[in-house]
């Protein structure tokens, strides 16, 4: 095709370093996984990282793997893992300009299948807009459907009056039944409502035997719609261990739980009760089985009030077994009221009386970092600490003036302060006799280099003096990862300079201790790690 040629222009280069005898002489095992590797990064997480692309374009590392040597071609081909993972796109694939040259893509999809052999497939499908559903498509489909029995993975966004089209004019309908090995399922709706305003239910995967993993995302609806018993999927509960709900009311959230008696891990992204006083007080839900929880005030872009969303999840739930809690916001949300959040904790820990060990706040703003480091408090039995940074750098001009403050309060942690004396005068509650987080054992976070105040902050860390070796310094902690997002030439040779003249600690552990120091230019590459 036209379109393959062109790409195969550009792959001089590859071929270049391909021939040389350096990467040939490697095992096939490892290039195996330098493969997969390569294909893994060319998806997102949004299309569960199917990374072979087949609409207007066909975008697949996989084709392009196997132009760059006979070597590469043999290897892609022995590999079907590198094959069975396929993203379709009904609406791209209308647009698709085609030459009379070109072999049609269910011919291309035939080919995708053969070469991907017995390996399970991992599809993702998009069919938002029925009229853009051309007998292409559904041929494409018919031809996916008899494979089904190899579905492990799949990831649907549509609407019912797509969906309804596909089984009318498909035989979408007889996969039910025929789904032996699917384990993850998502779906997302574009729309969620029928003519009455009351959300239908879809009848396809009730009879999944290996199903554990369910995604449910309402991306439009109409505030007075009223959810179906059963919600917009009928699934096999029992069976349910994961569940992520995007866009769904707590009533519904609560529905399902309730139902799924081995429902471990539960994801909320935006709960849809815009006005939490409508919630009573008295209306708190207890699930004893949820051991993990991970929780977002928006789930594709921001919106106004997207806080509330923590307030619904942390006022109304009681999780007495919770052990694991990751609250992060990939959409990077304006509003993030951390004294409410805080307030609303509180009293989510006095009902649950859980033990969190493992705490993760991902691309958060850290500005209000006493808020932080409250929270954290509340949680004494933390033994793994992941966090994250929010990169402010575009909205504030570059000017990022927390990091240092936060990143002196978080090093803390671990380490006593009487070990410390250039940081008595820190926002930490001076002369504190012992960390306040006895039990942890692994620290990591990833902070913004902000305007280049944070290379003396690290430095007055990193270089203490060998005499805190002596164990009252350290606790538990066994390993720490500081990862520094560089956005300037400048702060980008500072970490560089920060590498090379870090002195080595001693602090009581080396034989289990490890300090990973990495600078980031525009979340690119690492400029370096120490090991000690």
């Amino acid at each position: 095709m036209h379109n393959l040629a062109a790409s195969k222009q550009n792959l001089n280069s590859v071929a270049l370093v391909a021939n040389g005898p350096s990467i040939d002489s490697l095992p096939a095992e490892i290039l195996f996984r330098i493969f997969e590797e390569v294909c893994l990064s060319h998806g997102s997480p949004d299309n569960w990282y199917c990374p072979n692309f087949l609409g207007q374009f066909v975008d697949s590392p996989a084709l392009t793997l196997s132009w760059v040597s006979q070597y590469w071609r043999k290897l892609t081909f022995s590999n079907p893992a590198l094959w069975s993972s396929i993203r379709l796109d009904a609406d791209d694939m209308i647009l698709r300009n085609s030459t009379p040259s070109d072999p049609p893509i269910s011919d291309i999809i035939r080919e995708f299948l053969r070469r991907s052999g017995d390996a399970p497939i991992r599809l993702s499908l998009s069919v938002v807009y029925s009229q853009s559903v051309d007998p292409q498509f559904c041929t494409i489909l018919e031809v996916l459907v008899k494979e089904s029995h190899r579905w492990r993975e799949l990831q649907l966004a549509t609407t019912w009056e797509a969906l309804g089209f596909l089984q009318q004019h498909t035989t979408l309908d007889q996969i039910r039944g025929r789904l032996p090995i699917l384990e993850r399922l998502s779906v997302d709706w574009w729309d969620c409502f029928d003519i009455e305003n009351v959300s239908p239910t879809l009848i396809l995967f009730d009879h999944a035997p290996r199903l554990h993993d369910f995604t449910s995302a309402v991306i439009e609806r109409p505030e007075d719609l009223q959810p179906s018993p059963e919600g917009c999927v009928r699934l096999p509960l029992e069976q349910i261990r994961s569940c992520t709900f995007r866009g769904s009311d707590l009533d519904e959230i609560s529905y399902m739980a309730s139902r799924t008696s081995q429902l471990e891990k539960l994801t909320i992204e935006k709960c849809r009760n815009e006005d939490i006083r409508n919630l009573a007080p008295r209306n708190v839900t207890q699930f004893n089985n949820i051991t993990s929880l991970a929780v977002s005030p928006s789930a594709v872009w921001p919106t106004p009030h997207d806080w509330q969303s923590l307030s619904i999840v942390f006022g109304h739930l009681t999780l007495p077994n919770l052990h694991t809690l990751e609250i992060y916001d990939d959409a990077s949300s304006e509003e993030w009221k951390w004294d409410v959040l805080l307030k609303d904790f509180q009293g989510f820990a006095s009902r649950s009386r859980c033990r969190i060990t493992d705490l993760c706040l991902r691309n958060l703003p850290l500005s209000n970092f006493d808020a932080v480091q409250s929270l954290i408090q509340l949680m004494p039995f933390i033994v793994k600490l992941f966090i994250q940074e929010r990169d402010r750098t575009d909205q504030d001009g570059g000017q990022v003036r927390d990091t240092p403050a936060f990143l002196r309060a978080a090093l803390n942690v671990p380490l006593s302060c009487d070990c410390l004396p250039s940081f008595s005068e820190s926002t930490l509650a001076p002369g504190l006799p012992s960390p306040f987080l006895s039990n942890l054992e692994n620290l990591e976070l990833i902070l913004n280099a902000g305007d280049g105040e944070w290379v003396s902050a690290i430095f007055s860390v990193l270089k203490l003096s060998p005499r805190i070796s002596q164990s009252r310094g350290v606790v538990c902690l066994r390993s720490l990862s500081l990862a520094i997002m560089c956005n300037s030439d400048q702060d980008s040779a500072s970490a560089a300079r920060l590498l090379q003249e870090v002195e080595v600690l001693n602090l009581g552990r080396t034989d289990e201790m490890r300090l990973r120091v990495e600078s980031f230019r525009d979340l690119g590459t690492a400029a370096g790690e120490a090991g000690l």
